[in-house]
């Protein structure tokens, strides 16, 4: 049963898009993603 989860896991893995397709489907996708809060930077790009 454990190889069956990590083959899922694996091939979902392998189905997700590459964070780097995200950002360059969308060069502003870190502004969109992300906000400031004084000195406190929230990132959700990624």
């Amino acid at each position: 049963m454990s190889r069956e989860i990590w083959a899922e896991l694996d091939a979902q893995a392998q189905a997700a898009p590459r964070i780097t397709a995200l950002f360059d489907a969308d060069p502003a996708r870190f502004a969109k993603f992300s906000a400031r809060f004084g000195e406190m930077l929230l990132d959700f790009s990624k």
